[in-house]
């Protein structure tokens, strides 16, 4: 970074996990620089890993008001030697004097310090993030190491004093990088060997702390930005003396000798800092620990309506996710997920308040509990479904405060977002948060203001929306006639069932009768409502690719604010509906247009298919993937291939049954409102013979692994249909009754 003015240097912190070795390590490692006060027998272990020497310049005052305690122990890793970054020499010569620089840097801050010679970014060509992993993971297995991740979670136990006292590890922001060295690859690929030794660690109840040193810059014009003023955040302003030793230092004091006196050789990049202490603060944030979104794999799963889904896409998953009735539901998944594939826990609807159509930041303690109860370890991904189209959906609906909230850009519902994401990273450091939105909320808002970026949650390391359908035509193409329905939009909403699950269902809309009024239909509400027609600005087909662009530059306008390594998460349709995917084949395009993209580039993170069990969302019922031949086996086959797993599992056969009256229908039962005719639909896959019977009628033979329609001409109530298949020697019954 040319320019080091009014620098802020942040920790984000997230708590866990210990080991044992009480003999000083580094007194007989050949690798290691031994200091002469750093005692291993002091309880309080730290370790900073850097990628060149000079690195640590911006955790200086930390470092050097911690590793003089007497109950403090410090060391550092640095894997190179910096050989190409000398201002007029380079090579060997070069890795000399940045050598020495570290070792008099580590003496002046008493910490003992583990140093190789790896080659830098700049040496290992091409220069890419995948080049240098396997370059460093070479070089780890010709020195007895799995990988590089292995090598760290050996150390890591070495510098372990006791499984009683916690390792803090403290390692760059891969997407700031550090005062040398913002964004660079070198940093990346480390940050995913840490992380996977921290989280391996974790997971075998070791006692470690991983935290973050993000180097910030603030514009010269106003170096003081607001970051004094977050409770979250323990800043130690430049003027002020170190808080535990060396007080008569201040902490820009111990910044600067570093740049100056200790690496000279480094001033050619860093260009002068200004002499006025006010300009900088050294800041700690012990809540926040971004979700780690650079991962060797992205996330791909389904969300599940059933916890004893999960064995069944462990195959072809890394993550799932699901919504819970209640919070016992959280630790039921969590409990199945053998597996240990990441859960994506939507948790929007306990923080929304129908009544007031908004957002409260009640108590997170009732979900925090249910995961702690459970036998998960390591992070988990909350979703924040749909949240502003709640809102919007509530002022359609007639509440004004709602409308007062929607007309102000959501600014108090932002708010309490924030502060929910807040203590829940604070209860379950390294979690990680995921923003869906409605693709009809992005229209509200670029039809509102067409030149500005859509809203979406800053602090979500995920980013996405839903619209199923054509890739190139999503959305509500026409006005569907309510005529079928045998009822105007009214008794249709009152005929909603409300005690179903909320999910991330698609937007649903119709007109009355008359034409002059609309019915809206939102999943995350689980609901519809009657609207005027004038109030539907949506009526209308848009490419996919129109909101990939409106979520992409909000994206990039938060990153460029607050880099976290925010990515785009992808969620494409998989089920059968009336509507949106009447055919398989439709759903298989969207699914296949969505993995392309996933392949295209590093911004998108995953793929997450809605949904894989049946869901029934008010007077819509959606027949999920594991019933659609086609479409699990493309689901299966495109995730498959792109994760490491070996876990080969077979799937089950599944069958569904709905009935339906025009465009509504039900799993279970179907209220005809003195509708005279009907219709029933059964899909089914991997069974070797499947057969319906209507009333009283004969069995009728099901085609296998297809959709089979059947009319009711004249439908008289109360009408069993019962659809019965057979697998070797099993047998399978659904049941469904239409009823006045």
């Amino acid at each position: 970074m040319k320019s080091l003015l009014s620098m802020i240097f942040i920790f984000a912190g997230y708590a866990l996990v210990s080991s044992v070795y009480a003999a000083d390590p580094c007194s007989k490692d050949f690798a290691c620089h031994k200091v002469d006060d750093a005692r291993f027998d002091n309880p309080y272990h730290y370790v900073f890993i850097g990628a060149y020497p000079g690195d640590e310049l911006i955790i200086y005052p930390l470092l050097k008001d911690h590793c003089a305690l007497a109950n403090s122990y410090c060391a550092m890793i640095i894997p190179t030697r910096g050989e190409s970054e000398c201002e007029f020499i380079s090579g060997s010569a070069c890795g000399d004097i940045r050598t020495a620089e570290l070792q008099a840097s580590a003496e002046y801050l008493n910490t003992d310090l583990w140093h190789y010679s790896l080659p830098g970014g700049d040496e290992v060509q091409p220069n890419t993030i995948t080049n240098i992993r396997n370059t460093y993971n070479h070089i780890a297995r010709a020195n007895g190491f799995i990988d590089v991740a292995d090598y760290f979670e050996f150390i890591f136990k070495r510098l372990q004093f006791s499984n009683e006292e916690t390792l803090v590890v403290i390692s760059l922001n891969p997407n700031v990088g550090s005062i040398n060295h913002p964004e660079d690859k070198t940093i990346h690929a480390l940050d995913e060997f840490i992380i996977s030794a921290v989280e391996r660690l974790q997971k075998n109840g070791k006692n470690v702390v991983h935290f973050y040193a993000d180097s910030r810059m603030q514009g010269d014009q106003s170096p003081h930005v607001g970051r004094h003023d977050d409770q979250y955040l323990e800043c130690r302003k430049g003027q002020v003396p170190l808080k535990n030793t060396h007080q008569y230092l201040t902490n820009f004091e111990v910044f600067a000798h570093g740049v100056y006196e200790i690496y000279p050789s480094q001033l050619y990049r860093t260009d002068e800092i200004s002499n006025n202490p006010n300009l900088y603060e050294f800041c700690y944030d012990n809540t926040v620990d971004y979700f780690n979104t650079a991962r060797s794999e992205k996330l791909l799963g389904v969300l599940l309506t059933e916890p004893d889904q999960l064995d069944e896409i462990a195959g072809f998953s890394n993550a799932f996710a699901f919504v819970p009735r209640q919070e016992s539901s959280i630790t039921d998944y969590l409990n199945r997920n053998t597996h240990e594939l990441l859960p994506v826990i939507s948790i929007g609807h306990y923080f929304f308040d129908k009544i007031s159509g908004g957002f409260n930041a009640s108590d997170v303690a009732p979900i925090v509990q249910a995961i702690n109860q459970s036998a998960h370890t390591g992070p988990v991904i909350f979703l924040f479904d749909e949240p502003l189209w709640q809102i919007r959906f509530s002022c359609l609906g007639g509440h004004s405060l709602a409308c007062n909230e929607a007309h102000n850009n959501y600014a108090d519902t932002l708010l309490q977002l924030k502060k929910i994401i807040r203590d829940l990273r604070s209860a379950l450091p390294g979690s990680g948060i995921m923003h869906i939105e409605a693709y009809a909320e992005l229209i509200y808002q670029k039809h509102a203001a067409p030149l500005n970026d859509v809203i979406m949650l800053d602090d979500a390391e995920y980013l996405g929306f839903d619209c199923y359908g054509a890739f190139e035509n999503c959305g509500i193409v026409e006005i569907v006639n309510f005529s079928d329905l045998q009822s105007d939009a009214n008794a249709a909403a009152a005929d909603m069932n409300t005690n179903n699950v909320s999910s991330v269902a698609p937007l649903f809309a119709v007109t009355s009768s008359t034409g002059q009024s609309g019915l809206i239909c939102s999943g995350s509400l689980n609901n519809c409502i009657t609207v005027s027609a004038s109030n539907v600005l949506f009526a209308a087909q848009r490419s996919q690719q129109d909101y990939l662009d409106w979520i992409l530059d909000s994206l990039h306008s938060m990153e460029i604010s607050k880099p976290i390594g925010r990515k785009i998460f992808l969620v494409p349709g998989a089920f059968q509906d009336f509507n949106f995917f009447p055919s398989e084949a439709k759903a298989m395009n969207q699914l296949d247009s969505f993995v392309e993209l996933l392949d295209s580039s590093d911004i998108f993170g995953g793929s997450g298919s809605f949904i894989w069990g049946n869901l029934q969302e008010g007077i819509f019922p959606y027949i999920g993937a594991r019933s659609l031949a086609s479409v699990r086996t493309a689901i299966t086959d495109r995730f498959r291939t792109r994760i490491s797993t070996r876990r080969q599992l077979s799937l089950p056969p599944v069958m569904t049954l709905v009935g339906a009256i025009g465009a509504r229908g039900n799993f279970d039962q179907v209220k005809t409102d003195g509708a005279t005719h009907g219709d029933v639909y059964f899909q089914n896959t991997g069974m070797d013979s499947c057969k319906v019977r209507v009333g009283n009628e004969p069995n009728r033979a099901m085609k296998l692994n297809q959709l089979n329609h059947i009319t009711l001409p004249s439908l008289k109530t109360p009408l069993n249909v019962t659809a019965q298949c057979l697998k070797g020697n099993r047998s399978f019954v659904k049941q469904i009754q239409f009823v006045d």
